[in-house]
């Protein structure tokens, strides 16, 4: 076994200190500066947000009135869906509901 000295063991990466306090390894950033979205996106998914809660208001106010029109083709489940849907995936962007969310610190 050549040079190997018995008794010895490798040594893993060396633990750092990062400025929060945390240990991590190597040059690995500490979770708490990792983003995983771009902060352009978020004003952008605000107003996707928006629109898509102004659909769900318009669409349940036809509901309530018949006779009003203030949507394309009027009172519709389709409009309902895809409002839910657009709210929730642009709230998960905006307001970082993501992974992210429970590693901060």
């Amino acid at each position: 076994m050549g040079n190997r000295r018995k008794g010895t063991r490798r040594s893993g990466p060396k633990k750092r200190r990062s400025r929060t306090g945390q240990a991590s390894v190597g040059r690995q950033a500490p979770l708490a500066e990792v983003s995983w979205r771009a902060r352009a996106r978020r004003p952008l998914a605000l107003v996707g947000f928006a629109g898509s809660v102004l659909v769900l208001v318009l669409n349940y106010i036809m509901e309530l009135v018949p006779e009003l029109r203030l949507l394309p083709g009027g009172h519709s489940e389709l409009y309902f869906m895809v409002g839910v849907v657009t709210a929730f995936g642009c709230a998960w962007v905006a307001f970082d509901l993501g992974m992210t969310q429970g590693r901060r610190r």
